[in-house]
């Protein structure tokens, strides 16, 4: 054990005296201020996640131009947003993109869960078939989301896109057999 003397103990309370003063006298103006809340960190922030995708029954059936309206839940498993702006979403069938109509939902809060009603109109071009309808959501600035792997949900029924004559209108077959 290293035992102070007397005359080393009054230079460190000098020391710390002196350090008190240009502390309380504000001369260490390079010491930023620090922030009243407390520091964003790693893992704290929002962790959106899409949890279901779906659609009405009579979307099974679609042509190019109509609009597909799936009801997506989003759930924030993470913490508040320090920053909170708008989230994306946007929508495609098996990679060709889709055209969104309304594609904006507000930030949610630590634990909220939100359902929300998308709208997308199935551009012209897109070879008739099935396909399946993929919703991803686009967090916005980078780092704003803490996993994006949640990110991105499908909708577990197919979508068959058919090919729609001019003038005539797409919809679910209701026919007796």
């Amino acid at each position: 054990m290293h035992d102070i003397s007397r005359p080393e103990r009054g230079v460190i309370l000098f020391r710390v005296f002196i350090a008190g003063i240009l502390l309380t006298a504000g001369v260490m103006a390079d010491i930023p201020d620090q922030p009243e809340s407390s520091p964003i960190l790693p893992g704290a922030g929002p962790d959106y996640g899409i949890e279901t995708v779906c659609l009405p029954k009579e979307a099974s059936f679609i042509g190019p131009g109509s609009v597909i309206r799936p009801s997506v839940t989003i759930l924030n498993s993470g913490g508040d947003d320090p920053r909170p702006e708008a989230l994306q979403m946007t929508g495609s069938l098996d990679g060709y993109p889709l055209i969104p109509q309304n594609g904006t939902v507000s930030p949610l809060t630590e634990g909220e869960q939100q359902k929300v009603s998308l709208a997308f109109q199935v551009p012209r071009g897109i070879p008739p078939g099935e396909y399946t309808l993929i919703i991803t959501l686009h967090p916005g600035r980078e780092g704003k989301d803490t996993d994006l792997t949640n990110n991105q949900a499908a909708c577990l029924v197919p979508l068959r896109l058919r090919m729609q004559t001019p003038g005539v209108k797409v919809s679910p077959c209701a026919c007796a057999g």
